[in-house]
């Protein structure tokens, strides 16, 4: 008769004949063992996910994948169904790269990543710390922490003293620059406003270009600072004035910008619609003449005089 080995054994039945102590003659059958579940290769556990295969039953496959960042097309392994070796998994590794362009250890906002070391962003202060952290996929964080953005202490309401529609005019007024709470102009080159849009988006160039103080405040003083902005038509999707302070020739406001905003309320009165596309001399005379009386005022507001204009 022939042996087989039975359920949950694997391997090829054999019967043998051996004499016991006593010289007589036995039968002994040999060569079955238990089926054994195939054990994951051991790879670099950062590059390759191998967690699929880590228990494959005899007569199972499963799939060996690049792990996040690395990309690559995943590969088939599979266990014998008569597996009794745990190392018998049949597998072939993925060919896992980074992909274009990754950065090992992107930059996070408010930090610039120089030749020697972490150093705070134009517009930031701040004592930097670095310390690392164990992240996703085996990688260990090197982050950088201690940069602030440098805000204006206050910045006052703007008033548009320009009355036509589509133009703004008039004076903004705010604070020194400060870092938690503590008036800090150390590192201030200067003071930038520009236009932004509802999403502190900046919208063109600086409006104005304020110079640091030559005196030294050491406290929050809200008019610290003044700056006249003169008749000028408003961008489209201009929502506010934001106030940036500057500590290097590098410009910090690229994109999603970190300043001090206020609101911009356009006071001009809707024109009603003119039958001629051309004006008359009359009315250009009016417009030059208004807009002589709208400097002669934004120049008596900057210089503190009361001025009466017809």
């Amino acid at each position: 008769s022939t042996w087989q080995c039975a359920e949950g054994y694997g391997g090829r039945a054999k019967k043998l004949c051996r004499h016991n102590a006593t010289c007589g003659l036995e039968s002994l059958l040999t060569g079955c063992v238990p089926l054994a579940h195939c054990h994951a290769p051991e790879v670099d556990p950062c590059r390759f996910d191998v967690s699929e295969c880590l228990h494959l039953r005899p007569g199972r496959s499963c799939m060996l994948r690049c792990r996040p960042p690395f990309e690559g097309r995943p590969m088939s392994a599979s266990c014998a169904p008569g597996n009794t070796d745990p190392a018998g998994l049949a597998w072939q590794l993925p060919d896992c790269q980074l992909r274009s362009g990754y950065d090992l250890l992107p930059v996070p906002s408010g930090f610039t990543r120089t030749s020697t070391g972490w150093q705070c962003a134009p517009g930031f202060e701040g004592s930097i710390s670095v310390s690392c952290s164990p992240a996703s996929a085996c990688r260990v964080d090197t982050a950088p922490a201690g940069c602030s953005p440098l805000l204006p202490c206050a910045v006052g309401e703007f008033k548009d003293v320009d009355d036509r529609f589509g133009f703004i005019a008039g004076n903004l007024r705010f604070g020194p620059a400060h870092l938690a709470g503590t008036v800090v102009e150390v590192q201030v080159r200067d003071y930038r406003i520009f236009f932004v849009d509802h999403c502190n988006q900046t919208i063109g160039e600086p409006l104005e270009i304020v110079a640091k103080a030559a005196v030294n405040h050491a406290c929050c003083k809200q008019d610290a600072y003044l700056v006249t902005l003169l008749p000028q038509r408003l961008p489209p999707r201009a929502e506010g004035l934001m106030v940036i302070v500057s500590t290097s020739s590098i410009s910090s406001a690229v994109g999603s910008a970190v300043g001090s905003a206020v609101l911009l309320k356009d006071e001009g009165i809707v024109p009603p619609v003119q039958q001629s596309t051309q004006p008359s001399v009359a009315i250009q005379a009016q417009t030059a003449a208004g807009a002589a009386k709208l400097l002669a005022l934004l120049t008596a507001m900057h210089l503190g005089i009361s001025l009466s204009i017809p």
